[in-house]
């Protein structure tokens, strides 16, 4: 459904561990980070150089097309120039937008995932903002954003005890 909507996404395996821990965010819609890992499936290097990106993520059993599984599909929030089908991808959900619902009209559910887009943007500009002069790039391996958040607020708090007073 995501691509002929004009969102695609990277529809995750869940084992039955990972369902059982969604239980209790059932049929929301997430935001947070995602990275394409580098791999030998077409398109995943290529993607993965993209580093971590902005991505919403609906999680659950998809009301407006009646979906009876549990389904997690992730679309980030960035064009990509090739497809990527098989490639490992991790994500990071960092909150909630909103409860997944059905739609009279595909075009009313089409303007909705562009809100969930722009409130994730926003949302995840916000928790970056203070490291703004900071790309994405000082990621170092297997480092999420948070993880350079908390590593860059350690490193600021040793700066400040290194200050010598007069």
């Amino acid at each position: 459904g995501g691509t002929m909507l004009g969102f695609p996404t990277a529809n995750i395996e869940l084992d039955a561990a990972t369902t059982d821990r969604l239980v209790g965010i059932n049929n929301a819609v997430c935001y947070g980070w995602a990275v394409v890992e580098d791999g030998e499936v077409a398109g995943a290097s290529k993607a993965a150089a993209h580093g971590v990106l902005p991505m919403v993520m609906s999680v659950g059993h998809n009301p407006h097309f009646k979906d009876r599984a549990l389904t997690v599909e992730a679309h980030f929030i960035h064009k990509f120039d090739a497809d990527f089908y098989g490639a490992t991808i991790r994500v990071v959900s960092c909150g909630i937008v909103r409860q997944m619902g059905a739609f009279t009209t595909l075009d009313a559910l089409i303007q909705e995932i562009n809100q969930d887009c722009a409130i994730a943007t926003e949302k995840l500009n916000t928790v970056m903002a203070p490291w703004k002069p900071v790309s994405y790039t000082h990621l170092r391996a297997h480092e999420t954003p948070e993880h350079l958040v908390c590593r860059l607020l350690l490193e600021k708090k040793k700066k400040k005890k290194q200050v010598h007073k007069p």
